[in-house]
């Protein structure tokens, strides 16, 4: 009924947040550079959405499609990766990503190795887990770079099926609805909104 006292219009608050899910697919990054899209090897045990990020050589790119933020993750990635060779055996280093804040020239928050994971190029797939820890949101690029290493492919490094981030990430506290007064007393219930992203975004 109506809102304040005389003209006064009533009092409403809206509260926005995108939710970011923690595994993101890896083909459906909606910014990229030198990648492509292929299938899902028949080798791989988790298929996900079906398909995987490939043709990854040094330089080639990938974004997130939106900002993480870490403060409620345990600062862990995970990359769900299927590359290897008959000279570069399950194990042995095979390709370094950069993960860069801001763009694919940005800073680098850390670099990491991804590891061989078998004899046959890009039909077995591990979860490689690293630290990762920046300040604040931020947009990620992850670039790829080739390794100095006994059997390390020089491009074709394999493909890349899902990046994931661990911890209990988004909650709500109890006081997290907050209560308006009114100019007539009494407390007025926040409104909260909610944007959840499509799968990847």
């Amino acid at each position: 009924a109506g809102g304040g006292a005389g003209a006064t219009p009533p009092l409403t608050t809206v509260k926005q947040h995108v939710v970011q899910i923690k595994r993101q697919q890896a083909e459906y990054v909606q910014q990229e550079s030198g990648t492509t899209v292929a299938a899902v090897p028949a080798g791989e045990a988790d298929p996900g959405g079906g398909q995987v990020r490939s043709s990854l050589d040094p330089g080639d790119w990938i974004a997130l499609n939106r900002p993480y933020n870490l403060q409620n993750g345990d600062k862990k990635i995970t990359f769900r990766f299927g590359g290897g060779s008959a000279t570069n055996p399950a194990g042995a280093d095979r390709a370094a990503v950069e993960i860069r804040t801001g763009s694919a020239t940005g800073p680098i928050v850390q670099t990491v190795t991804l590891k061989s994971t078998g004899n046959v190029n890009n039909n077995t797939f591990t979860s490689q887990t690293f630290d990762l820890d920046y300040s604040g949101t931020q947009r990620l690029f992850f670039v790829f770079r080739a390794v100095t290493a006994a059997g390390a492919p020089a491009n074709g490094f394999g493909n890349l099926n899902w990046i994931e981030f661990s911890g209990k990430g988004v909650g709500l506290s109890p006081d997290f609805f907050p209560t308006v007064p009114t100019t007539v007393g009494g407390n007025v219930p926040a409104t909260l909104a909610l944007t959840l992203g499509t799968p990847g975004s």
